[in-house]
């Protein structure tokens, strides 16, 4: 039996997924559905108890009103799912003809003596109320003042019918009052979804715009975010992520990354970390050297003669232990790598 409830929700689900709410809709539709969902649930089970004949629910009345409700709501769903119109006209639609059945059967209990008008009568308020509330919930906007006004004015008609009702007649200004807080409250509510929408819309140009500049899709750019985060992505991830971009983006991003990185190592305090025994002259002329740049670039850019140039570099030779006939660059770059492989880190091991 367990098993059968969990086979028909599983069910419901995947229908109400598919058809209802696919995943095609707006995180704004997605609470439509929602609304109409739980709408078209507390119906059902209103009309199911007034066609029972539930003792202080039931109104032969209202019989009649059920049954056009439910071709109504078959017939807003069949339209649904047609996709002849969204999610948000269907929610209008459905709550905008439970509110005309509402304000009829007002209207009809003040004028049928047989009842009990007042008690009837705050019945049909109280499902006014949910109406409005389902429209404020489903971001229908000016409709819930629409919804407001006519229940109001119903009610105004109401008391004009029955004067002698103390009860009704008291309770309107409180009712009133109550209308005016909700919409308020509805009101600047749909105005703080409309801002954060614009600003949603804002921010999805924004990042459109600079998408178009990198040369990238959203998700490439989502692969590039990730790879700039502060938890660093294993070497596998990254081959991955980068593998998202196309051919362009990603050579840039690799030079960038690789100019940056020897920039950042080739600075002189980095590199009297790596090399304490080394004088700042030394320093000094290891850093060019790091970079490239040949005896007399070095000289010009020190503006120390050839041969002062010349010394330091034998000096430092003698202190990393190097043969004179070894590429001073190759071997600095790999005692460097090695150093900081032992701290866990990568170097930039490029010739450019």
């Amino acid at each position: 039996m367990k098993n059968q409830f969990t086979n028909i929700g599983r069910q419901f689900f995947h229908i109400w997924n598919a058809y209802v709410c696919p995943d095609s809709l707006n995180d704004t539709d997605r609470v439509r559905a929602r609304a109409f969902f739980f709408l078209s649930l507390t119906l059902v089970v209103i009309i199911s108890l007034n066609l029972l004949g539930v003792r202080g629910i039931s109104y032969r009345p209202m019989v009649k009103l059920d049954v056009c409700l439910i071709v109504t709501s078959v017939t807003l769903l069949t339209a649904y799912f047609l996709r002849l119109f969204p999610m948000a006209r269907l929610l209008l639609y459905l709550l905008g003809f439970v509110h005309i059945g509402v304000i009829f059967l007002m209207l009809y209990y003040a004028l049928a003596y047989d009842l009990n008008p007042g008690t009837c009568v705050m019945t049909q308020l109280s499902v006014s109320l949910f109406v409005i509330f389902f429209s404020i919930i489903g971001y229908l906007g000016w409709w819930t003042c629409v919804f407001s006004v006519v229940s109001l004015l119903a009610y105004a008609a109401v008391i004009c019918l029955l004067p002698d009702n103390w009860a009704l007649s008291h309770f309107f200004w409180m009712y009133f009052v109550f209308l005016v807080f909700v919409n308020w409250f509805g009101l600047r509510m749909y105005s703080d979804y409309k801002g954060l929408q614009t600003r949603c819309h804002e921010l999805e140009d924004e990042e459109d715009r600079i998408a178009s500049q990198l040369g990238v899709d959203r998700k490439q750019m989502l692969a590039l975010i990730e790879l700039s985060s502060k938890n660093r992505p294993s070497p596998e991830k990254v081959s991955s992520l980068l593998a998202m971009l196309p051919e362009m983006p990603r050579m840039r991003l690799c030079e960038a990354v690789s100019d940056y990185m020897r920039r950042n190592w080739y600075d002189d305090n980095s590199i009297g970390r790596l090399f304490p025994d080394l004088s700042p002259a030394e320093r000094a002329v290891c850093r060019w050297v790091l970079q490239g740049k040949k005896v007399s670039e070095i000289s010009e850019i020190l503006q120390k003669s050839q041969g002062v140039v010349t010394c330091h570099r034998t000096h430092i030779r003698q202190k990393m232990g190097l043969k004179s006939d070894d590429d001073l660059r190759d071997k600095l770059v790999e005692i460097i790598g090695g150093r900081l492989k032992e701290l866990g880190m990568d170097y930039p091991n490029s010739k450019e």
